[in-house]
């Protein structure tokens, strides 16, 4: 039996969860996003690397455990190229308000300077946190409205030091 999907131009054909052109085909592999995601970053860092020169990206990863070792706070992110950019902060609902956040961001500014980055990056939905943020000194740089729907994604920046203050 002959896949159902809608003909696209070039002769790419769409059936569900599958492109399929000649001898490629496209499948939506959710169960398999972790090892893809991390496959697909390290071939854009290693084209990132080659393009730049500059070989010199770190993730890292801070929590704070409570007596029983549950997770009630963490952080993490990556810094490259003179940047931190800071991909997550989470702290537990019961756990707000007490500084926990304020210490986490504090930590990974305090490790993006020893590692000689000037500036730290964040995102932060508009019904998250965009006001913590502002209060630990960053500057809104860009809003994508509508993301997700009757929202906004917030970036934002920090400037740790300017290059002529290096």
């Amino acid at each position: 039996m002959q896949p159902t999907g809608r003909e696209l131009t070039d002769g790419w054909l769409i059936t569900l969860g599958r492109m399929e052109k000649t001898s490629r085909s496209f499948e939506v592999e959710t169960a398999a996003f972790p090892a893809v995601d991390s496959y697909l970053a390290d071939r854009i860092y290693e084209f990132n690397v080659e393009a730049t020169q500059l070989p010199d990206a770190k993730e890292f990863a801070l929590v704070v455990r409570d007596k029983s070792q549950e997770v009630i706070a963490g952080i993490s992110g990556h810094r490259w190229g003179g940047t931190c950019h800071i991909n997550h902060l989470w702290v537990h609902q019961e756990h707000r308000k007490s500084g926990l956040g304020t210490a986490l961001i504090k930590e990974a500014e305090a490790e993006a300077r020893k590692a000689k980055c000037s500036q730290v990056l964040l995102s932060s939905h508009s019904f998250q946190a965009p006001g913590f943020y502002e209060k630990m000194g960053y500057h809104l740089v860009a809003v994508i409205t509508d993301y997700p729907n009757g929202h906004s994604n917030q970036h934002f920046m920090k400037i740790l030091y300017t290059s002529d203050a290096a």
